[in-house]
């Protein structure tokens, strides 16, 4: 890791990772209570699916922006940085605001996009969360220019201690909205988006004090700027049409399900959806912060540094990545019996397929944020119209067969398609071969992985639980269990790994090296 920056990375390692328990615990408390009325529930993934949306909703320039922001700042050009960012605000806010009126005329109409809303319960359930939805949106454009702000100076950290306390009261409400006499989900969603607003205004605080940021020069650069404009169109532009194909391949697919099947199916998918989208927040928490260093290292063109950060990513992240995904894919069921309930038996496969779907994520994520920073528009154009076009093809052959597990089926083969081609690229960047970077980065698994498998085989008629916080408890237990004693077998048989291991131990360590 580079040593001028390995502290950060692990204060924002500290503190997303305490967002992330918050988050784990909201996933294993709040979904099992929502989850006990299966229509509602569909609703309210159908409605919370549409404000996944909002992240897509700068038209790529937020990333382009920061980006171009990251650079500045490693030249300590704070005045262009403001610039961008005002730039890419003023874009994302007049997004926003067209989104916020689809969102107003779908709370009048909210049969358009949920089939059989036929109960009048349900149909004002679905109205007020749409109007909800609509009414907060400017709160999303605060948060990215927040995260922007911090992001390019590699302190994510900061504001996440904030988040925190809001996920707490979050979780805490979860038991007043939901009691034995009350199921009040439109109001649960109105206080969730209140508690962001709070945050996203303390954060904006932070921001001034901490760094002496000119909050007043960004509102003030919240507009067109031709001269950034013409700099970011291009990678904004692909990272546009990078969100559109993301947004094809994955989050239409509760829209889609409710549209074929009804809210039922929604439910029954969205088990296993609940968990792709905490795994990729996870994977979101440990890969994030190399995008802004990428950025840092390509304004200051050193290519040297650039590959062996990368490299050692690749080594480091490989065995968390496998490892820790396969643990859950294998015991999916006793998961979800725990989790949720036996009902939820056709969940297993869903869960087991959307789950293995980050596979390789150790690839695609680091790969994904390198195509960015060196600007390559062509492989991202190639990637980004390649997977949503395999993925909905699939779906539309094996629908009438598979039905919703069709879309879990045509997730995973695409995922390992994308993998496959930001491998090519790897291979080019590192100049290096095929079979020596199998050895260096997929081999050295095996060990740990045949125990895994191996594992699977020998318990599987163990662990089958009914629904209890108990049992879901032991179940991630277990899996935390498994998954730690294959990554210490994997640090006793992969001597790269254990080269990395140290070193990062080694700069923690170290006094006065930061």
């Amino acid at each position: 890791m580079d040593t001028v920056y390995s502290k950060n990375f692990f204060k924002i390692y500290l503190w997303q990772g305490l967002s992330f328990i918050l988050t784990f615990l909201s996933l294993f408390i709040v979904v099992p209570i929502i989850s006990t009325d299966k229509p509602i529930y569909g609703i309210y993934t159908v409605c919370m699916s549409l404000s996944i949306f909002l992240s897509y909703a700068d038209l790529g320039f937020l990333g382009a922006g920061q980006k171009f922001a990251a650079e500045y700042f490693a030249k300590k050009d704070i005045q262009n940085e403001i610039r961008v960012t005002g730039f890419t605000a003023f874009i994302l806010l007049i997004c926003l605001l067209l989104f916020s009126g689809v969102f107003l005329v779908l709370s009048y109409h909210p049969q358009w996009i949920i089939k059989n809303l036929t109960d009048f319960s349900e149909f004002e359930i679905a109205k007020y969360l749409l109007l909800i939805l609509a009414l907060s949106t400017p709160i999303t454009l605060l948060q990215r220019v927040v995260q922007t702000i911090y992001i390019v100076r590699l302190e994510d950290y900061v504001y996440q201690r904030i988040n925190i306390i809001g996920n707490l009261l979050k979780i805490s409400a979860v038991f007043y909205f939901f009691r034995d006499t009350s199921y009040d989900i439109v109001g649960y969603f109105l206080f969730i988006q209140l508690i962001n607003l709070c945050a996203t205004v303390i954060n904006i605080g932070l921001a001034r004090r901490r760094y002496g940021y000119n909050i007043y020069a960004l509102f003030r650069a919240i507009r067109f700027d031709r001269e950034i404009f013409d700099y970011t169109k291009s990678l904004a532009y692909s990272l546009f049409f990078s969100m559109f194909s993301w947004v094809l391949y994955y989050e239409l697919d509760t829209i889609a399900i409710g549209s074929f099947w009804g809210v039922e199916k929604v439910a029954i998918y969205s088990i296993g959806l609940t968990l792709l989208t905490f795994i990729r927040n996870i994977f979101g928490i440990l890969f994030s912060p190399f995008s802004a260093r990428f950025n840092h290292l390509e304004g200051l063109r050193d290519e040297t540094n650039l590959r062996t950060l990368l490299d050692k990513i690749l080594i480091l992240y490989a065995p968390i990545t496998m490892f820790s995904l396969l643990s859950v894919a294998l015991l999916a069921k006793p998961l979800v019996f725990s989790w949720v309930d036996v009902s939820y038996r056709s969940s297993v496969p869903i869960v087991q397929f959307l789950v293995l779907c980050n596979f390789f994520a150790f690839i695609s994520y680091p790969l994904g944020m390198l195509l960015v920073a060196k600007q390559r528009i062509r492989e991202m154009f190639f990637i980004n119209w390649l997977i949503p076009l395999i993925f909905w093809i699939g779906i539309l052959v094996s629908k009438n067969y598979f039905e919703e597990r069709s879309f879990a089926i045509f997730k995973l083969i695409s995922f390992f398609i994308m993998a496959v081609v930001y491998y090519r690229f790897l291979l080019r960047f590192l100049n290096i071969s095929l079979v020596n970077s199998l050895k260096r980065y997929i081999f050295a698994t095996f060990p740990s992985v045949l125990f895994l498998i191996s594992f699977y085989f020998i318990s599987k008629d163990w662990f089958v639980f009914e629904k209890s916080i108990k049992n879901l408890i032991i179940v991630t237990f277990i899996m935390g269990g498994v998954f730690s004693f294959s990554l210490l077998i994997h640090y006793f048989t992969s001597s790269n790994f254990r080269v990395v291991v140290k070193s990062i131990i080694a700069i923690l360590f170290k006094k006065n090296k930061f």
